[in-house]
């Protein structure tokens, strides 16, 4: 499983797609609502998929920390602000 994000069905647990990155590798906190999935890299990446696709589907991808190699706080959020924190 290492690099690779899995969506699975909540009904019964069977694979809808696999998408294989190394963003996911190590750890990622992954975040989720009906439309979208937040996944923060440890790396420092952003990544927001649409929840909805039945296929991996990225709306957008940021890197907000430079050169980071251990991120591991999950991003808490407000209102329609996101707030994520690095390591350094």
């Amino acid at each position: 499983v290492w690099n690779r994000f899995y969506c699975l069905s909540a009904d019964n647990l069977k694979e809808q797609y696999e998408e294989t990155a190394q963003a996911f590798g190590a750890y990622c906190a992954i975040v989720a609502s009906d439309a979208r999935v937040l996944v923060v890299s440890r790396t420092g990446e952003l990544i927001l998929l649409d929840a909805t696709a039945k296929e991996y589907t990225e709306v957008a991808r940021l890197s907000v920390f430079k050169g980071e190699k251990g991120l591991y706080a999950h991003p808490a959020f407000a209102g329609t602000r996101a707030y994520v924190r690095g390591s350094a």
